[in-house]
């Protein structure tokens, strides 16, 4: 770990771990996974992180750069991640000029990394019943109840603009974004004929069969 620029500096190898713990992709003595490389360098890439570069300017021995230019083509291959630097050289501003040096050393700055890379919401953190979830809550069930009693089908709860929504159940338009996400999730399955709006005969086929000839000639005879 260095101190440049008045911040807190990572060598490659650290701010990988770092970045890696943060997120939740690898644990202490881990091997860093590809794409936490990948992102390091496109926020690099991006100028969201700070980089400090020292290089040797052949006599004048070894100094920081003013500046640090990182390249936009850069990959992560392109870096030596143990030792922290780069295998081709960088536009850099070293004594007041712009030079093409290849850095001996570079470092991230920490406090950009922390900012850029946000750990994953854990569970425990998570908001259960407060007030936004049973406002949630009640927009579902208000869906459900208009789509079960034929006020509303699904599919037209779906072209429904938010602010209609809004207005209809009394919430958010965020709210009602995500009750609507989550009432259309679901398939309507038709709710099965009860059986009982057709009795059924307990007689044989043959036996409904004879009964109804034997009404038939009662009929007849009067």
């Amino acid at each position: 770990m260095a101190d440049a620029q008045r911040f807190v500096a990572l060598t490659l190898a650290e701010a990988a771990a770092h970045v890696a713990l943060r997120l939740g992709a690898a644990r202490v003595g881990d091997e860093v996974p590809e794409f936490v490389l990948a992102q390091i360098v496109n926020a690099m890439c991006e100028r969201l992180i700070r980089v400090v570069a020292w290089a040797d300017l052949n006599l004048l021995g070894v100094e920081q750069a003013e500046h640090v230019e990182v390249p936009q083509y850069l990959l992560a291959r392109d870096l030596n991640w143990d030792d922290s630097y780069p295998y081709e050289a960088w536009p850099l501003v070293m004594r007041g000029m712009l030079r093409r040096v290849r850095p001996t050393r570079i470092f991230l700055s920490k406090e950009d990394l922390d900012t850029v890379f946000s750990p994953p919401e854990r569970a425990e953190d998570r908001p259960t019943r407060g007030p936004r979830a049973e406002t949630r809550a009640r927009v579902e069930a208000a869906m459900w109840s208009d789509i079960e009693s034929g006020k509303i089908t699904q599919e037209r709860l779906d072209k429904m603009p938010e602010k209609v929504l809004a207005e209809r159940y009394g919430a958010s338009r965020d709210t009602v974004r995500k009750a609507r996400k989550s009432v259309l999730s679901v398939d309507v399955v038709s709710k099965p004929v009860s059986k009982r709006s057709k009795p059924e005969s307990k007689l044989s086929k043959p036996g409904r069969d004879r009964l109804a000839n034997s009404d038939k000639n009662s009929a007849n005879d009067k």
